[in-house]
């Protein structure tokens, strides 16, 4: 199922240089950084789906990465400073936080496995570990090693 053009007269700019329009490139309705659109104007249209799509099939099927096929069962730890905004900004719905001996904390969580999640994870460095799933464990040990061997030469 694809989506509608939302984007008919919008123009997109890349590294500061303007582009083509949205329009010309043919692009669909996705995730777009903010600030890579520069300028935008009515056209004087409503904008109509196509005839049978349905928003909420679209987006649970996967389309947009927020509801993906499967959920996981997160065990991460966590440094204390990095924990402390999951006390207040929770990553799932009935997470469990657990205070380990050594000051780190153990995060608990069922949700959704997307590439969103797995970079999220990525952004803090050396200050998670993902202890499950082991194939998520694996994946991010994997990308780890091959970040070393770029910075060793």
């Amino acid at each position: 199922m694809s989506a509608p053009n939302l984007f008919s007269d919008v123009s997109l700019e890349a590294n500061g240089r303007p582009t083509e329009s949205a329009h010309s490139l043919n692009l669909e309705f996705g995730l777009f950084d903010p600030f890579f659109i520069c300028e935008r104007r009515w056209l004087g249209e409503a904008i109509v789906p196509p005839a049978g799509f349905d928003l909420d099939a679209y987006i649970a099927s996967g389309a947009l990465g927020f509801f993906p096929k499967q959920s996981i069962q997160l065990v991460a730890i966590f440094s204390a400073e990095v924990a402390a905004h999951l006390y207040e900004t929770p990553l799932a719905e009935g997470q469990a936080m657990t205070a380990l001996p050594d000051g780190r904390i153990q995060l608990e969580a069922t949700l959704p496995e997307t590439l969103q999640l797995r970079w999220w994870l990525q952004g803090f460095g050396d200050a998670v570990e993902v202890v499950q799933p082991s194939a998520l464990r694996a994946d991010i040990a994997a990308g780890v090693r091959r970040l070393l061997e770029r910075y060793e030469g």
